[in-house]
């Protein structure tokens, strides 16, 4: 049996991904930034990025607690052996941590690009507080792809419904258009005056 992500190119939504799969495509698209990505696609990879954070949080604070051991098994504890207690979980768990930063920006700018907002937006996780904005944005569900040209938050072109509702029956405007039929309304074409009169 394939996986639905099988051939699927990196920046294409995959809805139903497994496990493997989309952590698969998480370090396939380490900096494909640009398309789409299911919430699947998004959170797997985040699990295992949480399990991996909490290892290297408890190697980080067993270095410090070892070194704090030490710096306080000597009668006169001194900022030489103290510090080093605080700045090696630190570089620990930078030198760790650093690898996936740009692959875990990438995925939460095509998940939140899939949600229907701009990628751009995951530059908030750099400000205090803001990673909050892009986390909430990765739980909304996937919008309609309206095209590489399609500005931000234009809607679906006349005639397609909004995601996730039933178009209108022939005939029928859309909720909140005026009625098809009168001129120079959707569905009825204007006659054009030629050129010069």
């Amino acid at each position: 049996m394939t996986s639905p992500a099988a051939g699927v190119p990196i920046g294409v939504p995959v809805h139903g991904i497994g496990f493997s799969a989309a952590v698969g495509r998480f370090f396939r698209g380490y900096v494909a930034f640009g398309g789409r990505a299911s919430r699947g696609e998004y959170w797997w990879p985040q699990l295992v990025l949480g399990i991996y954070v909490f290892v290297v949080m408890i190697v980080a604070f067993a270095i410090a607690g070892v070194a704090i051991w030490d710096a306080a098994s000597h009668p006169t504890p001194e900022v030489a052996r103290i510090l080093p207690a605080i700045l090696l979980p630190t570089i620990v768990m930078v030198v760790l941590m650093l690898p996936l930063t740009l692959p875990s920006y990438a995925i939460g700018a095509r998940r939140i690009r899939d949600a229907g907002f701009s990628g751009w937006l995951m530059l908030l996780c750099l400000v205090p507080g803001g990673s909050i904005v892009p986390l909430v944005m990765a739980f909304l569900p996937s919008k309609p792809d309206l095209g590489p040209g399609a500005p931000f938050g234009q809607q679906a072109p006349y005639g397609q419904a909004p995601y996730g509702q039933q178009p209108a029956p022939y005939g029928q405007a859309p909720y909140g258009q005026p009625p098809s039929g009168q001129p120079g309304q959707p569905g009825q074409p204007t006659q054009q005056q030629p050129y010069g009169r």
